[in-house]
Order: C-alpha cells, then sequence, then structure tokens
C-alpha cells in the first residue's frame, strides 16, 4: 500500500497531503458510512447519493483508482467520499446531494478526464431520501410498494450499465439520455443470506412439517368443518427490501375479515402501523385456539422451503402497513424476513410498535450469526407452549 500511495504522490505531486485524504476507505468502512448517511438522511430529510464506478475492459482497476484519487478528487467536497464497493467497483458517497446532482458530478468528472479511461466505465446512480415511504408519485399515483425505496419519480438518471456522456462544453454538464429512475441505495445495504442459513431453513421446514403434518391436517379438518371459506388464508407482505409475495396461514378469522378490520381500527391496541385488538370479534372459536398455539403460522414453512422468509428474522409487514412507516423503520426490511424473531420471545402483542422494530434492527445489526439463530429457535419453543404475547 506504501508503494502504491508512493506512486500517486508522484505522479500528481499529491506527496504533502494526507494518505487518509487519496486512499480508498476498505469495503467494510465505506459500508459503515454508507449506513451512517442513510441514517443521517431518514433524520434530516436530505437526499444521499452513490456513484458506482465498474472499469472498462482494457482498462485495470488500479489505473482508475490512481485517477479518481489523484486529479479528480478535487471535484469532489471535503465531506464526499471513495471508497470500495466490491473486488472491483469504486464507489463515491455523495451527502446532501440528488441523483440529478450526482449524475451531473459523473458527466463533470469524465469530461475533464483526457485519457478517456473514465467514458469507457460502467457508472451506476444510487440515491436515498426521506420520503421513502410514500405512497404516491408527484402525480397522485400509487407506487408499488418494492418502488417506496427509491427515488423520487422526478429524479431521472441514465439506465443502468450506461455509459455517462462527456459533456458538451468544459465546465458544463452533460445531457442525460434515454432516462430511467435511479437506483435504490438500499440494494447496496441489504443483508446477504449466508448459505447455511438457507440449508438450514430447508432442513429445518422439512422436518418440522414432516413432525407437525398430523396437527396440520387437523387444524386444517377443523377449520373446514366449523366455518365456511378456505382453509388456508393468503396475504401480500412485504419481503427483502419491500418486494412484496404471497404469505400463507391457516385462516383464523371469518371470510370478511379484512372489510371488517376498517371498522375495528379504533379498537386498535398496538402503536404505530400494525394492528393488534385483544378478543378480535373476527377470529373463530378455532382460530382463537390456533393462534394461542402458533398452530395457524405452520403454513408458512412453506414459504421457507420457497425462499420468501427465513426460520428466523425479522417478521414480515403486510404491505399496506408500509404507508405508515417512518424512514428509519424501512431498514427492518434489509434483510430476508422470518418465522420467529426476537419479538417472538419478547412478549409479541404486548410489545411496543417501536421496541419490536428496535429489536429487529438489533438483529440486522449483529449480522446472521447461525448461534444466535438457534438461540432465538429454542427460545421460540417455550414461548409458543407458554403462549406468551399470543391473542
Amino acid at each position: 500500500m506504501r508503494s502504491l500511495w508512493s506512486s500517486w504522490s508522484s505522479l500528481f505531486g499529491l506527496g504533502s497531503r494526507r494518505s487518509t485524504d487519496l486512499l480508498l476507505r476498505s469495503a467494510e468502512a465505506f459500508q459503515d458510512l454508507m449506513l451512517k448517511e442513510r441514517a443521517r438522511s431518514d433524520r434530516t430529510g436530505d437526499c444521499v447519493s452513490l456513484l458506482a464506478i465498474t472499469p472498462g475492459e482494457r482498462d485495470s482497476l488500479e489505473s482508475i483508482e490512481a485517477i479518481l484519487c489523484g486529479r479528480r478528487r478535487r471535484r469532489l467536497r471535503c465531506t464526499d467520499e471513495l471508497g470500495w464497493l466490491g473486488p472491483d467497483r469504486i464507489g463515491i458517497l455523495l451527502p446532501c446531494t440528488s441523483s440529478r446532482e450526482a449524475i451531473e458530478l459523473a458527466s463533470s468528472i469524465t469530461a475533464a478526464d483526457h485519457s478517456g479511461r473514465l467514458k469507457a466505465c460502467r457508472w451506476e446512480v444510487y440515491t436515498h431520501y426521506h420520503h421513502a415511504t410514500a405512497s404516491t408519485d408527484e402525480n397522485g399515483q400509487a407506487l408499488p410498494i418494492a418502488d417506496r425505496r427509491r427515488a423520487p419519480a422526478d429524479v431521472q438518471v441514465e439506465r443502468r450499465h450506461h455509459d455517462v456522456p462527456q459533456s458538451p462544453s468544459r465546465g458544463e454538464s452533460g445531457a442525460v439520455s434515454d432516462p430511467a429512475p435511479a437506483l435504490p441505495l438500499n440494494d447496496l445495504l441489504a443483508v446477504e443470506r449466508p448459505w447455511i442459513k438457507r440449508a438450514t431453513d430447508v432442513v429445518g421446514a422439512l422436518l418440522v412439517l414432516l413432525v407437525m403434518a398430523p396437527f396440520m391436517l387437523l387444524s386444517a379438518l377443523a377449520i373446514k368443518l366449523t366455518s365456511p371459506g378456505p382453509v388456508i388464508y393468503t396475504q401480500q407482505r412485504a419481503g427483502r427490501n419491500g418486494r412484496p409475495f404471497t404469505f400463507y396461514k391457516f385462516r383464523t378469522m371469518c371470510v370478511d375479515a379484512d372489510k371488517l378490520k376498517e371498522q375495528l381500527l379504533a379498537f386498535n391496541e398496538q402503536t404505530g402501523p400494525a394492528f393488534k385488538m385483544t378478543n378480535d370479534p373476527r377470529v373463530t372459536t378455532v382460530g382463537r385456539f390456533l393462534r394461542k398455539t402458533s398452530l395457524d403460522e405452520l403454513p408458512q414453512l412453506w414459504n421457507v422451503l420457497r425462499g420468501d422468509i427465513s426460520l428466523v428474522g425479522p417478521r414480515p409487514p403486510i404491505t399496506h402497513e408500509l404507508q405508515g412507516y417512518e424512514a428509519w423503520q424501512m431498514r427492518r426490511l434489509d434483510t430476508i424476513g422470518g418465522l420467529t424473531c426476537t419479538w417472538q420471545v419478547s412478549g409479541r402483542n404486548k410489545v411496543l410498535f417501536e421496541d419490536w422494530v428496535r429489536m429487529d434492527l438489533r438483529y440486522i445489526e449483529q449480522g446472521h450469526s447461525f448461534v444466535g439463530d438457534m438461540k432465538l429457535l429454542v427460545k421460540t419453543v417455550p414461548a409458543v407452549l407458554a403462549r406468551r404475547g399470543a391473542s
């Protein structure tokens, strides 16, 4: 690393500057910076953007790195940061910057590079902004849930993998052609699921299905014989990064429960957008038993096998509840949801919504710990048997 710094300083005459001003931050350190800037954006309402740069086929990563850390550095503010996004990508983190301003900066940088190397790179723009939970665009049209974590609809940047054009004249930003919405910064911050967690999910789900098959059959018969309607209740839930999926449960309510919910909102006992109510009149007699024993959750093992959720992870919210989320609460969607979680073994419905979300965020910050997941699974058994917080 010292030899690399020496070559930079001799090439660009920057030996008088501190090495930390020029060297790129490690991938781990840069990830931490992105997380902090996203949290700052959630608090202040300012946009934060990121330029992701991948060298072209004919250019080495080292040459692009040297250009960005050398002469081009003077085009960045003291608050902007350079760092690694992976083994073959460099990122420029731009606090208080919209995606439009980010693309103008990219055009300015490439226009000033007479070697043409930066123009041959693949540039991508990622953005995070404080209206991440907005349910409509600027025209009042409903946004898909997955798009509510994306940049504002009026901010347009180039298509993914599209080269940034040269500015038409010196000091003037280049026009952006073929516009498309900016990519969500959350895509870079989402927590990947380790292979061992997926393997544990598949094996664990199959074992539980094998053991609980008789109870599932009895539950299905009880539902069918005591109330009209389907045995399985399906619902749209928000998965990783807010992407919707079909969620399965044994039906525990009357068939028109969703319509009746509007009449019961005044009796909601949970804070935040989630709805919880003791002695909910929509719940059937059999359904109340299934809920108390958590048997109604067993069909979600099919979701586990499909990869929609994991055995352990934040409970996936109902899609329409995201409209009531604050920006910081959306971070619970950074990872895949789960069948059980810290909230599940900590009182469930007795826990306030904000505390519930904080539990999920602590779980995400700790990473996918195999030992931690096993502990939560073990704690789930007595919590279910004791019916703690179930209603």
